[in-house]
C-alpha cells in the first residue's frame, strides 16, 4: 500500500523522485532498527537452549511424569508445562504462602531450596517439609518434588 501511495505521489509530482527514494530508504532503516531491537537477543536465547537442551528436557520429563489428577503447587516457570492439572497453583500466590494440606506435590527448581540466596520459596519448602512432605522419587538434580 505504501509503495502504491508513493507511486501516486510521484505521478502527480507532489514529491520529487529523490525525496521519495530518501523517504523509502529512511523507512527501511527505521523498520530494520525496530525489528532488530525486538529480535537481537533471540540468537542468544536459542543458543542457550541448545547448549542446555538436556537440562530443559529433564525438567519437562519430570513435569510430564506427575499424575494429572494430582494437585500441584509450583513456581510460575513450571505452570505452563503443568497446565493439564485441574488443581494447579502458583506457590507465590497460593494460600497466602502457607502450607495447604490438600496439595499432593510441591514442584520447584532445586536451587530455590538454598537459604540466603534470596529465594522466598525456601521458607515455604521448609514449612511443607515440617508438615510431613518428603522428597519424591520424581525429583532430579534440577527439580525438587515434595509429596505427602
Amino acid at each position: 500500500m505504501g509503495i502504491l501511495a508513493l507511486d501516486q505521489l510521484s505521478n502527480y509530482k507532489v514529491v520529487g523522485e529523490k525525496a521519495l527514494v530518501a523517504l523509502v530508504a529512511s523507512s527501511l532503516v527505521i523498520s530494520g532498527g525496530i525489528l532488530y531491537s525486538y529480535t537481537h537477543k533471540w540468537s542468544f536465547e536459542i543458543k542457550y537452549y541448545h547448549d542446555r537442551k538436556d537440562y530443559f528436557e529433564g525438567i519437562q520429563s519430570v513435569l510430564k511424569d506427575l499424575p494429572i489428577e494430582s494437585s500441584v503447587v509450583t513456581t510460575g516457570n513450571y505452570t505452563p508445562s503443568l497446565r493439564q492439572h485441574e488443581k494447579l497453583y502458583d506457590i507465590y500466590y497460593h494460600n497466602d504462602k502457607k502450607v495447604d494440606s490438600n496439595i499432593d506435590y510441591v514442584v520447584v527448581p532445586r536451587v530455590t531450596r538454598q537459604e540466603g540466596k534470596g529465594y522466598f520459596e525456601a521458607d515455604i519448602l521448609k514449612a511443607y517439609e515440617a508438615s510431613g512432605y518428603k522428597e519424591s522419587f520424581f525429583s532430579t538434580e534440577d527439580v525438587l518434588v515434595l509429596e505427602k
